[in-house]
């Protein structure tokens, strides 16, 4: 992967990280997102994919995590897309680990910046 995909990759990641403790589901969605996303994982009884599916997701999401700092561990480019393994990091508010969860990301460009099409999670660390 280039230097130029993988720095454009951290900047979205970090770009996440400033707008997770806002804890605001639409706007999320609509920044991260693609129109046509999907998220999988686990304690899902279902994947959720469709818009109104991945914001209930997200607003689930920041009750059980409402902290968190996510990096990126590895990732591979292919055609135009960008494949990411993310570790997450659940704190509390003065930043304590208090759980890990891992994603399989998809990426791809729209409108000239990366936005998730797919995110498969499980607990646990790579």
């Amino acid at each position: 992967m280039s230097q130029t995909l993988r720095s454009a990759l951290e900047a979205r990641v970090s770009e996440l990280n400033k707008a997770w403790p806002k804890h605001d589901a639409n706007t999320i969605h609509r920044e991260f997102f693609s129109p046509q996303a999907w998220i999988a994982g686990q304690g899902m009884p279902a994947a959720a994919h469709d818009a109104a599916g991945v914001v209930a997701t997200l607003q689930h999401m920041f009750e059980q995590a409402p902290y968190v700092k996510v990096e990126v561990v590895s990732a591979s480019a292919f055609d135009s897309a960008i494949s990411s393994w993310l570790h997450w990091r659940i704190t509390d508010a003065g930043g304590t680990v208090q759980a890990t969860m891992r994603s399989l990301t998809l990426w791809e460009p729209v409108d000239g910046r990366l936005v998730i099409s797919s995110d498969s999670f499980s607990a646990g660390e790579l």
